[in-house]
């Protein structure tokens, strides 16, 4: 079923919000939740490989440099080294032998009866070695400088696609945010009027039993009585309720539900995680799963609802007329008196 449909067909028909929609309603904002929550999982494993990228391309310009500089020292010694040969070979065979004392590589030749010839033979030749070391050194720099701008080159071209898929799943993220939030929306609409209708159904059974006391109790027809009855204890509220009060001063945070960091629904999610029971991110949601609870048989863990079909805020039940609560932005976890005012719409046990 598409999105729009989903969501025109919650928020326009003309009748009651009946089971059926609701839990249509509900599958479609936990697909819609996963796979944001992938998304984003994705979202990060691809910064860090862009990050990756860009790290390795640093590496390698830093190594070209290094090498550049390297083989500019080496060409500049031999670059030395050949203009003093070719003095020493001019000298030798100008003065015939007589200046070999100004350069170290005729110094330690002691028989004077070597000719010219040979002192420019060993010249000529040590200089033709030279020259031809520094054409191996310039031809070795060549080599390395397109080695590495190749590997450079294909470092930024994975920095490139990482970055293009960066984007995409940033713009897949915030269209199925978008989708998720209608759907939210229509849940929340459909919880409130399922909530309306058995506040309704209460208010008519509390209505009867009093007509019925104060004709003596008799009933001759009319709409039958329906209390709430209270759920069994599911033995793990006490659990949850100390679970919640580990997280007490950890900041507010929109959307989290993480140790560092979480919302009121996402308080009760890390709750319920400590005894294996896996909720969704939304506080309507989870009202639409839990059973509804008297007041009068609170128990610590209970979940307190506030807002249409409980779609605004969540807290957990501590006992004693306290709840722990995710209040707000700006906030962090705390305990705060039982609130039971204008917004709160139900207490419920999961």
């Amino acid at each position: 079923m598409a999105i729009c449909a989903l969501v025109i067909s919650a928020t326009s028909a003309p009748r009651p919000a009946s089971a059926a929609p609701i839990s249509d309603l509900q599958s479609q904002a936990q697909s819609l939740a996963q796979q944001v929550n992938a998304t984003n999982n994705r979202i990060s494993a691809l910064a860090e490989q862009y990050n990756g990228a860009m790290y390795e391309q640093g590496l390698l310009r830093t190594k070209i440099k290094a090498t550049q500089l390297s083989i500019a020292n080496d060409q500049t010694s031999v670059t030395q080294n050949e203009l003093l040969l070719r003095e020493a070979a001019i000298n030798a065979y100008v003065n015939d032998g007589a200046s070999t004392a100004s350069s170290t590589i005729f110094s330690a030749n002691d028989n004077q009866a070597v000719t010219t010839q040979e002192y420019h033979r060993v010249a000529a030749n040590t200089v033709a070695d030279a020259v031809a070391g520094l054409t191996t050194a310039v031809d070795q720099l060549n080599a390395k400088k397109a080695s590495l701008k190749q590997q450079v080159a294909s470092v930024e071209a994975q920095a490139s696609a990482a970055a293009s898929a960066k984007h995409l799943a940033d713009q897949l993220s915030a269209d199925l945010s978008s989708k998720l939030a209608s759907v939210k929306g229509a849940l929340a609409q459909a919880l409130a009027a399922q909530q309306a209708a058995i506040a309704a159904a209460q208010a008519r059974a509390a209505q009867e039993a009093i007509h019925n006391a104060q004709n003596g109790g008799g009933s001759s027809g009319g709409t039958p009585q329906v209390p709430i009855i209270p759920p069994p204890s599911t033995g793990h509220g006490s659990q949850v309720a100390s679970a919640a009060e580990q997280y007490l001063g950890v900041p507010y945070v929109w959307g989290g539900s993480s140790p560092s960091g979480m919302d009121c629904s996402g308080l009760v999610i890390l709750a319920f995680s400590a005894v294996g029971i896996g909720l969704p991110h939304f506080s309507g949601a989870q009202f639409a799963m839990s059973t509804p609870v008297p007041i009068s048989d609170l128990q610590p863990g209970d979940l307190l609802f506030y807002g249409p079909g409980g779609s605004e805020h969540v807290s957990i039940y501590l006992g004693g007329g306290m709840m722990v609560e995710a209040p707000h932005t700006g906030s962090v976890v705390r305990n705060s008196p039982v609130r039971f005012g204008w917004d709160f719409v139900g207490a419920g046990r999961i």
